[in-house]
Formats: structure tokens, sequence, C-alpha cells
């Protein structure tokens, strides 16, 4: 999977949106607009990351239950994001890798064709 946006840009979109969480007037309709676009911007067309956070419930009509509900719901979307915090950094880890390993694969070849030429001159 390639994200739309570089690594550290992504992260400290996620890291935002995890500390309005905490806001005195945090706003949860206002916060999961803004969250889906962010992450509808981060990963790639088709991925699915945004329906977690877009089926979050911060009300309930059970008046005892409010901030039950509210409470719950922070800590959740505070999860879903740090785990998708967690999930860039280990691709692009991953994906660094792979870089590295094509560029050496590459090399090889390069390597392997240059005396393959040489043994026919």
């Amino acid at each position: 999977m390639k994200l739309q946006i570089p690594k550290d840009k992504a992260i400290e979109a996620l890291k935002n949106r995890i500390s309005e969480i905490d806001n005195l007037d945090f706003n949860p309709d206002a916060w999961k607009e803004r969250t889906i676009l962010d992450l509808k911007e981060i990963f790639p067309i088709g991925s699915t990351q945004y329906i977690k956070i877009q089926f979050l419930r911060f009300e309930t009509f059970i008046t005892s239950e409010k901030e039950k509900v509210f409470s719950e719901a922070k800590i959740t979307a505070k999860k879903i994001l740090n785990s998708y915090i967690d999930f860039i950094i280990e691709y692009s880890k991953v994906a660094e890798e792979r870089h590295i390993i094509k560029e050496k694969d590459y090399e090889q070849k390069y390597y392997e064709l240059l005396k393959e030429r040489n043994d026919i001159v």
C-alpha cells in the first residue's frame, strides 16, 4: 500500500486529530468529518481505514449512558488513530527495505549483464 502523502505529514495529521479529542470544545461531528477527510487523503483510493471512524458513536439516546459512551468513543478513536500511525511507521520501514532490496537486485543484474557482455566481447 502506497501512502498518498509523505509519511511524516500523515503521522502529523493523525497526531493532530488525536490531540483534538481532549480539547474542551471537542465537537465529535466536526472531528469525525475532518478525520475522515484526512484518512482519505493519507491512504489510497479504495482503502477503508476511514470506515471505523465513520461509524464511531459518540452519542446515545440513553441519558444515563451518555458520558460513558462519549468517553469510550474518545478512547476508541485514539486507539484507532494510534494504530494507523503504527501501521504507517511499520509500512514505511518495509517499503524502505523493499526499495533497498530492489536497488541491490538491479545492481546485481547490472553486473551480471556487464560480465556477460564482457565475456562476449
